[in-house]
C-alpha cells in the first residue's frame, strides 16, 4: 500500500501479504505502476486533471473533460482519487459563472502524481487531446477567467500547433502567442516574453504567413516585429534583435514606420557604446521624415538655431511655454523623439552634433506644442547657452519652465529620471550650491529605478561621483560610494560610467595616498586606461578624467604637469563645456590657479598673453560667482588675490585671500580651505614672514587632512621635515653654533627637535577637530536655546511648554531606536543574499570547468533567487528612506484597482508556481480608486510576497476587495502559517521588527510591512492584520474615498 505521510512529508509503502512486487527506482514509474491499475475512464480523467496543471478549478476541468460540474466533484471527491487529488480550498462563489455555480479548486498531492497522470496517456495520443482542451478553455471560458490562464492556454495549443489548420486558425494562435508575450513583458518577465516571441516567429514560418501578415495584418505583425527585438535586446541577444529591426524595416510602408523601428535601434546602440552607429541610425530615421542634419559647420549650424528660437522668443516670454498645449502631429512627435534619443549618443561622443539637436527641439516644441521630454530638451538649452552666450538669466528661465511643465504635465517616472538627471548636470550648479545637483542626481537613480529606466542611474552616478567630488566629500567615502557605482553600472553595461569610475577612482586613490608613486609619477602611467576610453569613443570621459588629474597636479604643486594637460584639455573642453557640466568651471579655476603659480617664470612676451588669458578667466569666474556665489564666489576671490599678487598688489591680494577663506568655509568646501591657506602659506615665506607662514601651513595640513587627502599631507609633512633639517644644519644657524658643540650630538638632537615640531603639528589637528566638534555643540546648544525661547514667548505655562520637551525627547529616543533597529535589519538582510551569491557563483565557476551543466543550472538558480530577495530588499530600502526623509511625493490620481491588481498577480505569478500556489484574484473588473498608485502598488507587492513567502506549497491566496461605506478595503488572504496574537500585535513596528524565515526558509526583506503601513497611514487609511496559527493570516487595508490632503 502506497500513501503520503503528513508528518514526514514523504511517500511511504507497505507490502501486503505474500503479493511482492518489483518497485521501479523512480517514483514517478511507481505511481505510473498504481494508476495504470485504475480504470480507462479513470485515467483519462486523470490525464485530462494533469494537462490543466498541478493545481485546476473545478469548472475548467469541466470544461476540459466535457462533464458536468456535478460529474466531476463527484468524480473528484471519489474514493479513488482522493489519494491522488485533494481539494485545495472551501466553497466560494463564482457570479461570472453562469447561475452563480458554486466552484472548488483542486490540487494534485504532489507534482510527482500530477507527472504520472500526465503519463497515462499515449504520447501519439496526447496532441489531439492538448488542442481539445485549448480550444474548450478558449471558446467557453469568461474573459476574465481566460485571462487568468491565458499562459496554460496558450502551453496547450502550441503543443498542438501542427493540427491546426485553416488559416484564420493560424492566425488566432499567432495572436495569443503574442498577447501572452506581451503579458509576460508588461511583468518584466523578459524570459518568459521571449520564448513566446521566438514560438511566434516559429509558427509564422511553419504556416508560412509572413507575407499575408504583413500586408492583411500589417500593423499587428509591425508591432510583434518591435516588441520581439526588443525582447532579444534586453535578453543580450543583440545580433537577433538587430536581424528583427531588418526585418521590421523591410515591412515597414511609409517613413512614420520606419522611423519607429531605427528609434528601437538607437537605444540598443547606445547601450551597447556603439555611439557612431546609433547617431548613423537616427540620421537614418530623420532623413525618412524630411529632416538632415549636418555633417560639418557644427558651431554655425548651432549658432543658426539657437538664433532662431531667440527670433522666436521676441513674441512670446519663457515662462509663457509652460501654457503651450502638447504636441499631436505624429511626424513632429516622431522627429523630436528621435532627436531626444540621438541625444545620449552625441551628448558622450559628438558633442558638436549635440549642441544643434538641443535648439533644433526647442525650436520644434514652441511651435509646435510640448512633449514629455522637455526635461531633457529645455534642461540642457539652458546648459547649451550658458555655454555659448553666458546668457545664464535665459538658462535659469528655460529651467523654470522645465521644472512647472515636469511637474504640472509630464509626470511619469521614466520622464522625470531623465529631468532630474539633466537639471542636475546641466542646470543647479549654476544657481545653488552644488549639493542640490547630488539631490537631483539620488532623485533620478530613484525615479529610474522605480520605471526601470536604470540606464539613467548609471549616467547620474557618474555625474554626481565628480559633483561629490567637487563637493570636498571625504576622499575616503568618495571611494567607497564610487566602487558602489561602478559594480552597479558593471551590471548595467554602461560603459560610460564604468570608464568614467574607474578613471576617478585612480585620481582619488593617488590623492588618498591608496595607490604608489610609479616612476615619479603621481598618477602612475595610464595610457592603457587612456586607450580604452578612446576605443569606447568616450571623449566626454577622457576630458573629465584629464581635468581631475589636473586638479590632483594642481594640489601636488605639479605645475609644469597640469600645464601639459591643459594643452590636450583645451581642444576637447567643449565635449564638457557644450552641456554646462560642472568640470567646465572647475577646470577654468584650476587652469587659473596653474597660470598665476608658473607666471613669475615666464619671458615677458608669454605674461602679456598669459595676462590677458588670466583676466579673460578672471572675468568668467566673476559671472559665475554672481549667478551662483556658493559655488563659485571663493573660486573668484582666489583668483583674483592671485592676479593681484602677481600683478605686484600684495595688499589688496591679502585681503582677498581672507575673503575667499571666510566663503570657502561658508560654504564647507573644505579641499579649497587648503588650497587657499596654502596659498597664503607661500605669500608669506615670500614676504618672510615666517610666523604667519607656519599658521597658515598648519591651517592648510589641518583642511586636507580632513578631506582625506594623505599623500598631501605626507608629502607636506616630509616637506616641512626637509625644510626643517636644512635650517637646523645651515651654517648660517646661530642656533646650531649655540647648541651642537660637536657632530656626534648634531644628528639626535635635529631629529628629536623635528619630531617634537611634528607632535606639534598633529596637537594642533587634534585641537582643531576638538574645537569642530565644540563649534557644532555650541550651535546645537544655541539652536536649542533659541527654540526654549520660542517655546516660552509662545506657551505661556511653563508646565505645558516642559511637558513639550520630553514628549519631544521621547520622539527623539523612538527615532534613533528605529534607526538602531532599520540599520540592523540592514546588516541582517543584506548579508544573506550576498553570502549566497558569493558561496554559489565561486561554486558556480567551479562546475563550469567540470562541465557539470546540471549543477551549473541548480546554482545559477539559486544565485537569481538570491538576487530577487537582494533586488526586493533594496526596493524597500530606497523607499523607506525617501519616504522617511520626506522625499516621496504624495501624487493620488483615479485609477482601476483591478488593473493594478492584475500588475501585481503577473508579478508574482513565478514566485507563486515555484510553490504550486494559486493567486485567485477576486476584484470585480471596475473598481475606482483615488489613491497614489506607486505607493498602493508598493503595499500590494509586498502583502502578496509575504502571502506567498508564508503559505504552504499548493496553497491558496485570495485577493480581494470591496467597498464600505467611506473607503474601499483590500484583503490579502492565505492560508499558511499564520501568526501568535503577540506578533500579530505590533506587527507593523519597525522596533518590533520580527524576521521570520517562509516555509521554504524564504528570506525576508524586513521593512515591507513598516513601509505598507507609513504608505497607508499617509493615504487616511489603515492597515491591520487577522491571524491564527496554522490556519492562515488575512492582511487587509482601507484607503478612505476621498481624501483632503496626503500627508493626515
Amino acid at each position: 500500500m502506497l500513501w503520503l505521510n503528513e508528518v514526514n512529508k514523504r511517500w511511504e509503502w507497505t507490502e501486503a501479504g505474500e503479493h511482492k512486487i518489483q518497485i521501479p527506482e523512480d517514483v514517478v514509474a511507481l505511481f505510473v505502476t498504481q494508476l495504470k491499475n485504475t480504470p480507462d475512464t479513470t485515467k483519462q480523467l486523470l490525464f485530462y486533471a494533469a494537462c490543466l496543471g498541478n493545481r485546476f478549478d473545478l469548472e475548467i476541468f469541466s470544461i476540459a473533460s466535457k462533464k458536468s460540474l456535478q460529474e466531476c466533484q463527484q468524480f473528484l471527491s471519489s474514493q479513488e482519487v482522493k489519494d491522488i487529488i485533494k481539494p485545495l480550498t472551501e466553497q466560494i462563489e463564482r457570479p461570472e459563472f453562469k447561475n452563480g455555480s458554486p466552484t472548488t479548486s483542486y490540487i494534485f498531492q504532489h507534482d510527482k502524481l500530477q507527472q504520472a497522470a500526465f503519463s497515462l496517456i499515449d504520447d501519439r495520443e496526447q496532441t489531439p487531446i492538448f488542442r481539445q482542451i485549448g480550444q474548450l478553455m478558449l471558446t467557453q471560458l469568461p474573459e476574465k477567467q481566460l485571462n487568468a490562464n491565458l499562459f496554460e492556454v496558450a502551453n496547450l495549443m502550441n503543443a498542438a500547433f501542427e493540427l491546426t489548420t485553416g488559416m484564420d486558425e493560424q492566425v488566432k494562435l499567432i495572436e495569443l502567442n503574442v498577447k501572452v508575450a506581451r503579458k509576460a513583458f508588461a511583468a518584466a518577465a523578459y524570459n518568459t516574453a521571449l520564448q513566446y516571441y521566438r514560438k511566434t516567429e516559429q509558427l509564422i514560418g511553419f504556416f508560412h504567413l509572413e507575407e499575408f501578415l504583413s500586408g492583411q495584418h500589417h500593423q499587428f505583425y509591425i508591432g510583434f516585429l518591435k516588441d520581439s527585438a526588443r525582447c532579444e535586446f534586453i535578453e543580450d541577444h543583440q545580433e537577433s534583435g538587430e536581424e528583427i529591426i531588418g526585418e521590421a524595416l523591410k515591412h515597414s510602408v511609409n517613413a512614420l514606420e520606419k522611423a519607429e523601428v531605427y528609434n528601437i535601434l538607437i537605444t540598443q546602440y547606445t547601450l551597447q557604446a556603439r555611439y557612431p552607429d546609433a547617431i548613423h541610425a537616427g540620421q537614418l530615421a530623420l532623413k525618412e521624415l524630411g529632416v538632415i542634419l549636418p555633417e560639418k559647420d557644427f558651431d554655425a549650424a548651432r549658432d543658426k538655431e539657437i538664433a532662431e528660437v531667440r527670433q522666436l522668443l521676441t513674441t512670446q516670454t519663457v515662462a509663457s511655454l509652460g501654457d503651450l498645449p502638447k504636441m499631436s502631429d505624429p511626424e513632429m512627435l516622431m522627429i523630436c523623439s528621435l532627436l531626444i534619443t540621438m541625444g545620449p549618443p552625441c551628448y558622450r561622443s559628438h558633442q558638436k552634433l549635440w549642441s544643434v539637436i538641443v535648439p533644433l527641439v526647442v525650436k520644434y516644441t514652441i511651435e509646435h506644442g510640448n512633449i514629455p521630454q522637455i526635461g531633457y530638451s529645455h534642461t540642457a538649452f539652458g546648459g547649451l547657452v550658458g555655454w555659448v552666450n553666458k546668457d545664464y538669466e535665459l538658462a535659469k528661465a528655460f529651467s523654470e519652465v522645465a521644472e512647472r511643465i515636469m511637474k504640472e504635465q509630464f509626470t511619469s517616472p521614466t520622464d522625470q529620471s531623465v529631468y532630474y538627471l539633466m537639471v542636475g548636470s546641466s542646470i543647479r550648479h549654476w544657481f545653488r550650491h552644488m549639493k542640490y545637483g547630488s539631490n537631483d542626481y539620488t532623485d533620478a537613480y530613484e525615479t529610474g529605478l522605480r520605471s526601470g529606466n536604470l540606464q539613467y542611474a548609471a549616467y547620474a552616478f557618474g555625474h554626481n561621483m565628480y559633483c561629490r567630488f567637487y563637493q570636498g566629500v571625504n576622499l575616503e567615502t568618495l571611494m567607497m560610494e564610487t566602487g558602489q557605482s561602478l559594480n552597479f553600472s558593471k551590471t548595467r553595461h554602461n560603459q560610460w560610467a564604468i570608464d568614467l569610475f574607474n578613471g576617478g577612482l585612480s585620481v582619488f586613490a593617488a590623492l588618498s595616498g591608496k595607490t604608489p608613486v610609479v616612476e615619479n609619477s603621481l598618477f602612475g602611467n595610464d595610457g592603457d586606461y587612456l586607450s580604452e576610453v578612446a576605443a569606447h569613443q568616450n571623449i566626454q570621459v577622457t576630458c573629465i578624467y584629464k581635468i581631475l588629474k589636473t586638479f590632483g597636479h594642481y594640489l601636488f604643486n605639479q605645475y609644469d604637469e597640469a600645464l601639459t594637460l591643459t594643452r590636450e584639455i583645451d581642444p576637447i573642453l567643449y565635449s564638457v563645456g557644450t552641456q554646462g557640466l560642472l568640470p567646465w568651471p572647475e577646470y577654468v579655476s584650476t587652469k587659473l590657479l596653474v597660470m598665476t603659480a608658473l607666471y613669475p617664470q615666464q619671458a615677458p612676451e608669454t605674461q602679456l598673453v598669459w595676462l590677458a588669458e588670466i583676466h579673460r578667466m578672471n572675468k568668467l569666474l566673476k559671472t559665475w560667482a554672481h549667478s551662483s556665489p556658493e559655488n563659485f564666489k571663493h573660486k573668484y576671490l582666489l583668483a583674483s588675490a592671485e592676479t593681484e599678487r602677481i600683478e605686484g598688489h600684495p595688499l589688496v591680494a591679502i585681503d582677498l585671500y581672507s575673503k575667499a577663506c571666510e566663503d570657502a568655509h561658508k560654504n564647507g568646501f573644505t579641499q579649497w580651505e587648503g588650497i587657499i591657506y596654502e596659498r597664503l602659506y607661500n605669500f608669506w615665506i615670500h614676504a618672510d614672514n615666517s610666523h604667519l607662514a607656519y599658521h597658515c601651513w598648519k591651517q592648510a595640513y589641518f583642511h586636507y587632512k580632513q578631506w582625506g587627502a594623505t599623500a598631501k599631507t605626507d608629502a607636506m609633512e616630509a616637506a616641512y621635515k626637509k625644510f626643517l633639517y636644512q635650517t637646523l644644519t645651515s651654517t648660517n644657524s646661530a642656533w646650531a653654533d649655540d647648541h651642537l658643540a660637536c657632530d656626534a650630538q648634531r644628528e639626535p638632537l635635529i631629529h628629536q627637535i623635528i619630531d617634537h615640531q611634528m607632535n606639534q603639528v598633529r596637537d594642533f589637528v587634534a585641537h582643531m577637530e576638538k574645537s569642530i566638534l565644540g563649534d557644532k555643540a555650541m550651535n546645537q546648544a544655541r539652536e536649542l536655546a533659541e527654540a526654549t525661547t520660542r517655546l516660552r514667548r509662545e506657551i505661556t505655562i511653563r508646565k505645558k511648554a516642559e511637558e513639550e520637551i520630553i514628549l519631544k525627547n521621547k520622539e527623539l529616543e523612538q527615532l534613533n531606536a528605529q534607526k538602531d533597529k532599520f540599520f540592523s535589519i540592514i546588516s541582517h538582510d543584506l548579508k544573506s543574499p550576498f553570502n549566497a551569491i558569493l558561496g554559489f557563483s565561486r561554486m558556480l565557476a567551479e562546475k563550469a570547468q567540470d562541465n557539470n551543466l546540471e549543477k551549473v543550472k541548480k546554482y545559477a538558480d539559486i544565485i537569481n533567487d538570491s538576487s530577487e530577495k537582494y533586488m526586493d530588499l533594496l526596493m524597500n530600502l530606497f523607499e523607506w528612506s525617501n519616504q522617511q526623509r520626506g522625499g516621496l511625493e504624495f501624487q493620488p490620481i483615479h485609477f482601476n484597482l483591478s488593473d493594478l491588481m492584475m500588475e501585481i498577480e503577473m508579478l508574482y505569478m513565478e514566485a507563486a508556481q515555484k510553490k504550486q500556489i494559486r493567486l485567485v484574484n477576486q476584484l470585480p473588473e471596475q473598481l475606482d480608486l483615488y489613491a497614489d498608485p506607486s505607493m498602493v502598488s508598493t503595499i500590494l507587492r509586498n502583502l502578496v510576497s509575504n502571502a506567498i513567502k508564508f503559505s504552504h506549497p499548493g496553497g491558496e491566496i485570495r485577493l480581494t476587495a470591496r467597498y464600505t461605506a467611506d473607503s474601499v478595503e483590500v484583503c490579502i488572504k492565505d492560508a499558511g502559517v499564520g501568526m501568535p496574537p503577540e506578533i500579530a500585535k505590533n506587527l507593523f513596528q519597525v522596533e518590533d521588527y520580527h524576521s521570520t524565515p517562509g516555509t521554504q526558509n524564504e528570506a525576508g526583506t524586513g521593512l515591507g510591512l513598516n513601509l505598507c503601513k507609513d504608505f497607508v497611514t499617509k493615504h487616511g487609511g489603515k492597515i491591520w492584520v487577522e491571524s491564527q496559527e496554522e490556519v492562515g493570516s488575512a492582511f487587509f487595508f482601507s484607503i478612505p474615498k476621498k481624501q483632503k490632503h496626503g500627508n493626515p
